[in-house]
């Protein structure tokens, strides 16, 4: 059994809090050159429509997601995150229990236990939060990955047409190209 101590406190806790969803796919294209090599293209595609190098990927922001594509992967990342600076403070009486019946050390131990019930108040924010952001997910994800892919789809194409070119000077000489709605007919000497 222990005793319970009113106690009278003034602390704040401050916790920068971050939730995070995210899904992976891979990006298909046709296997015109080695897989690397392809992706290598679309990344400088990418980077060309202005998408922006950080370490080994190209990612862009849209709408609130960011978009990262992974090269050598060729795997394309969405991520919603949301960080957020949290403050709960206490200023006033708490209820500090001491199974020694010591008030002076119920006294002492105070400010460790009002540190420790605002970091759970913390916690159950961010688990709220957390929920909002699945919410926001689920409503906003077919209309984000409608958008990936006209944004991609340019980006594609080009990459294919200029690997069907690289391939075709490989085997000859080129004597035509003809672009016609995306179609990339060339005709090569060999």
């Amino acid at each position: 059994m222990s005793q319970s101590y009113r106690v009278k406190v003034k602390e704040s806790v401050t916790e920068t809090i971050q939730n995070e969803l995210k899904s992976k796919r891979k990006i298909n294209m046709l296997p015109l050159m080695p897989a690397e090599q392809m992706g290598q293209m679309l990344g400088n595609k990418l980077l060309q429509k202005g998408w922006a190098q950080d370490e080994d990927c190209v990612t862009t922001v849209l709408d609130g997601f960011e978009l990262k594509f992974n090269p050598k992967t060729q795997t394309l990342d969405i991520v919603l995150i949301q960080v957020e600076e949290v403050v709960r403070e206490v200023d006033g009486l708490i209820d500090v229990y001491d199974g020694n019946y010591d008030e002076a050390r119920a006294n002492s131990i105070a400010s460790d236990v009002a540190k420790s019930n605002l970091r759970g108040e913390i916690r159950s924010y961010q688990q709220k939060k957390q929920r909002a952001l699945q919410d926001q997910w689920k409503e906003q994800m077919p209309e984000v990955h409608k958008k990936v892919e006209e944004l991609l789809e340019d980006a594609l194409l080009s990459t294919h047409q200029e690997a069907l070119r690289q391939k075709a000077s490989g085997l000859g000489e080129v004597v035509s190209e003809v672009e016609d709605n995306g179609d990339l007919v060339i005709r090569v000497k060999v």
